[in-house]
């Protein structure tokens, strides 16, 4: 009797524990609403996504999302367009997208799909791995909605079958990030992705900017204040 209630008891833990890390890797679905054909037309239009086969130099990692067999997608934000890359488990880069996000935007996967949610219009569209558009939907505005948007748009990490994917800052100011790494059931953390280096030439360039603009701004108030000092002499 002893030894069939500890085998329930070590059942009921393993299906708890297994339903845990699935709901912790499910996507966030929201309740929508059918988008015109018209309007279809125009979102897809103006989200201008293409596929891109190979991996280039990246800008700072906005969001990023986890699939439950191991692959992996990074957003990166750069001049107004951004990229996403997928890759495989093992790092390798299978495909990406360059589009056009018209604003703050998250991304998660929905099975071999990626959605790409867009703040402004609260829309979601569906890419498959070809960059085909296969759907598109207008999110509601309820309580509840609201609560699954915000809690997409500021994840920094997630944990996926046993296995914590973290965005990690470093040279970083606002949303942006510069590693991706992943902590596993031994607690061993490894670094997929770093771009510390680029953002951190990209934040100096920055500094230095402002540096020069400020002091080109001190420069001319100092030279008209004393060309005003003169002509009052």
């Amino acid at each position: 009797m002893r030894k069939v209630c500890f085998f329930c008891f070590v059942l009921v833990f393993v299906v708890i524990i297994s339903f845990a890390l699935c709901a912790n890797a499910m996507t966030l679905d929201f309740e929508t609403d059918i988008v015109s054909e018209e309007d279809r037309v125009e979102i897809i239009k103006n989200i201008d996504l293409q596929l891109v086969r190979e991996e280039k130099a990246v800008a700072p990692i906005r969001c990023f999302d986890v699939h439950p067999d191991g692959r992996y997608a990074l957003a990166f934000s750069d001049n107004g367009r951004s990229d996403v890359f997928v890759y495989d488990a093992h790092g390798v880069f299978l495909y990406g997208y360059t589009f056009n996000p018209s604003g703050a935007y998250a991304i998660q996967f929905r099975g071999d799909f990626l959605e790409l949610y867009l703040v402004r219009g609260d829309v979601i569209a569906v890419y498959d791995p070809a960059g085909n558009c296969v759907e598109v939907q207008n999110v509601i505005s309820t309580e509840q909605n609201n609560l699954k948007v915000r809690e997409l748009l500021d994840r920094s990490y997630k944990e996926v079958a046993g296995k914590k994917y973290v965005l990690e800052r470093n040279w970083d100011m606002g949303d942006s990030y510069s590693r991706f790494t992943v902590v596993d059931e031994y607690g061993e953390k490894t670094t997929l992705v770093d771009v510390s280096v680029e953002n951190g030439a990209r934040q100096f360039m920055l500094i230095a900017y402002i540096v020069i603009i400020f002091a080109v701004v001190i420069c001319l108030a100092y030279k008209k204040y004393r060309s005003d000092d003169k002509s009052c002499n």
